[in-house]
């Protein structure tokens, strides 16, 4: 599956497995849409300037967006 590139009918592109396993981890462990950097930080493992892009990916690909400074929303399918 990898990360497709292809727009889907809500104007996302794909989601890579990176992004997929931190999005999926988030709703299963917090039961909730909303995260911080801290608990991404502690669901992946990553930090520092890995996590940042992959929360700047998953942002620009409107699949979260910013709620205020390092909260963020898991918007829906």
């Amino acid at each position: 599956m990898g990360n497709l590139m292809e727009m889907n009918k809500n104007g996302r592109k794909g989601l890579s497995k990176l992004g997929a396993r931190l999005l999926s981890s988030v709703s299963a462990e917090k039961r909730s849409d909303v995260f911080t950097v801290k608990d991404a930080q502690e669901l992946s493992g990553m930090d520092g300037q890995k996590l940042r892009r992959l929360l700047f990916s998953l942002k620009k690909n409107k699949w979260i967006e910013t709620i205020e400074r390092g909260k963020y929303l898991i918007l829906p399918l």
